[in-house]
């Protein structure tokens, strides 16, 4: 995983990628209310996240529940979290 600090706040985030290639930052901690799941990894020599960004059909199906939720980090950038909960205020 490659994790950074924002230049324009300052927090923690992730580089992952989507399914289909493109880097995203994601924040580092899991969010109660996210839409990004974790799905595995781009290979063995490669240990970057790959991501599934949550459809509502996906939460209809519960296909991820029990799986730990992120959010991208362009949702919380210069907002303020509360981060007993990772919700956004």
């Amino acid at each position: 995983m490659s994790a950074s600090l924002c230049k324009d706040c300052g927090r923690p985030m992730m580089w992952v990628r989507t399914e289909k290639g493109k880097s995203m930052p994601l924040d580092v901690m899991p969010f109660t209310n996210g839409n990004v799941v974790i799905t595995g990894t781009l290979g063995v020599r490669d240990s970057t996240p790959v991501v599934h960004v949550l459809t509502n059909a996906d939460r209809a199906a519960g296909t991820y529940d029990g799986r730990q939720l992120f959010v991208m980090h362009r949702a919380t950038c210069g907002k303020e979290v509360v981060m007993e909960q990772q919700t956004l205020l």
